[in-house]
């Protein structure tokens, strides 16, 4: 709120630059077919969130009579419409509907894109966890049941590098048996 001191400021006080802002709003808006333009002292700002306060709270007070009528206790949008057509203030209830219809569109459709959100990203999950289980289990069933052709060449590789290492030994030994020979025939001859 304006700088008026402890007696002027409540916590129920509209927030003063926002009432300025409404009120320059619409006398803009007014004033433009005339060209002029209009300012707003300190003190037509206080009063007119000061009404502003008063006003709802006239209003609160006349839904809510409408909501103990219907033995309720929650105050609707329906009983705030109904408090302006009780207190004769029926020509406020277009501007509040479509206000009130535009809230609602903006909600919808905020819920809709927050629900479409949601849906993408647990479908985006699903499919990550999907596709993260099916090299699992594919590795899962390769270690269960080996491939026959991959076994075959495995036992083959195998039994080819036994047969090397046999005939080396083979090789080997005769060597070292011819080298032993040889050996001999220096040593004999």
């Amino acid at each position: 709120g304006g700088g008026g001191g402890a007696a002027m400021e409540t916590e129920c006080d509209l927030p003063r630059s926002v009432v300025k802002r409404l009120v320059k709003q619409r006398l803009d808006a007014l004033a433009a077919g005339a060209g002029a333009t209009f300012s707003v002292n300190k003190e037509a700002v206080h009063a007119f969130a000061e009404a502003g306060r008063i006003f709802v709270h006239f209003l609160a007070a006349g839904a809510n009579e409408l909501c103990r009528e219907g033995r309720r206790q929650t105050i609707g949008a329906k009983d705030v419409l109904g408090a302006l057509e009780a207190s004769g203030l029926g020509d406020l209830q277009a501007p509040l509907e479509a206000a009130l219809e535009g809230y609602r569109r903006v909600n919808r459709e905020r819920n809709e894109r927050r629900y479409e959100t949601v849906r993408k990203r647990k479908a985006a999950q699903a499919a990550l966890d999907g596709a993260a289980a099916s090299p699992a289990e594919a590795q899962a069933g390769q270690a269960k049941t080996p491939d026959p052709a991959a076994a075959g060449e495995a036992a083959a590789g195998e039994a080819a590098a036994g047969e090397a290492a046999a005939g080396a030994g083979a090789a080997g030994d005769g060597a070292a048996a011819g080298g032993g020979d040889g050996a001999g025939e220096a040593a004999g001859g």
